[in-house]
C-alpha cells in the first residue's frame, strides 16, 4: 500500500492545554478512516492541523512528499506559505458548517478556487464543476443561490466545492451534526459513494453505524492521544484497550 499522509509526533497546545498529544498516524491510498471519541478529545483540532488551519505546536506532516515541519516555539505563525500552499491542494475539507459564499452561486462556489488557484479555464473549471455537482446529485441547483438550499444540500454542495480541487485525502469534520436524521442520510450517501470510488477520507463523526459500515479503519481517541486504531469489528466489537471499551459499551 502507499503512503499518501505521514503525521509524526504531532503536538497542538493552546496556551497550557495540550489539545494533541505526540500523535502518530499513517494514511494509505484508498483508506477510509473514521475518527470516534469523546468530545473534546481533539478530534477535530487533529484534522485542522493536517490542513494547516491550526499551526501545529510540534512534529511535522507530510502528504505527498510535501513536509511541513512545526514552527520553532518562538516564530510567528505561518499565516501563508508556498509549501502551506502545496499542502492544501493535497487536502480537501468539509465542516460542520458549510462553508459557502452566499452572494454566489452554486457553479461559482466551485469554479472560484480552480480558476484562482490552479489557474484553470473558467471553461475546464465550469465541466469539471458539473461533474462533482452532478456525484452529489446536485447538478440541477448550479445556478441557485445557497440560501435557497436545504442544509444537506448545501453540505453536498460543499463537498463538490472540495473535491473540484482534486485533493489525494478529504477530511470530513462532523459534517451531519448540524442535519437533521433524512438530511444526514443525503450527506452521508454521497460519502458512502466517494469511499467506494477509492477516495482516501478522514471522517470524524458520531455516527457510530456509518463509521461501522463504511470506515476500513477506525481510530478511538482520548485526552488527545490515539489509544485504538483497527479494523471496525475490532474497535466496536473486541476493543483491546480499557478506554475503547468503556466508550463502546456506552454507545
Amino acid at each position: 500500500m502507499s503512503s499518501i499522509l505521514q503525521i509524526k509526533n504531532l503536538t497542538k497546545a493552546f496556551n497550557d492545554n495540550t489539545v494533541l498529544d505526540k500523535i502518530n498516524l499513517e494514511v494509505n491510498k484508498g483508506d477510509v478512516i473514521a475518527i470516534i471519541g469523546p468530545s473534546g478529545t481533539g478530534k477535530s483540532t487533529l484534522l485542522r492541523c493536517i490542513n494547516l488551519l491550526e499551526e501545529p505546536t510540534g512534529g511535522s506532516i507530510i502528504i505527498n512528499d510535501n513536509e511541513i515541519k512545526s514552527l520553532s516555539p518562538n516564530s510567528r505563525p505561518r499565516l501563508y506559505d508556498k509549501e502551506i500552499a502545496k499542502l492544501r491542494k493535497e487536502t480537501g475539507m468539509v465542516f460542520q458548517q458549510y462553508n459557502l459564499w452566499p452572494h454566489m452561486k452554486v457553479i461559482d462556489n466551485l469554479i472560484t478556487a480552480p480558476i484562482l488557484v490552479k489557474k484553470e479555464t473558467k471553461k475546464a473549471a465550469t465541466q469539471k464543476a458539473e461533474e462533482m455537482l452532478n456525484l452529489v446529485q446536485m447538478k440541477e441547483k448550479m445556478n441557485a443561490y445557497p440560501a435557497n438550499l436545504s442544509g444537506g444540500q448545501q453540505q453536498r454542495v460543499a463537498i463538490a466545492k472540495a473535491l473540484v480541487m482534486e485533493p489525494s485525502v478529504m477530511l470530513f469534520d462532523e459534517v451531519t451534526s448540524a442535519l437533521d436524521p433524512q438530511l444526514s442520510r443525503e450527506v452521508l450517501s454521497v460519502m458512502i459513494k466517494l469511499a467506494k470510488e477509492g477516495m482516501t477520507m478522514i471522517i470524524v463523526t458520531h455516527e457510530m453505524k456509518f463509521a461501522e459500515e463504511v470506515a476500513n479503519r477506525i481510530i478511538f481517541m482520548d485526552s488527545g492521544k490515539i489509544i485504538e486504531d483497527g479494523p471496525p469489528h475490532q474497535i466496536f466489537h473486541e476493543p483491546k484497550e480499557e478506554k475503547t471499551k468503556q466508550f463502546v459499551q456506552n454507545l
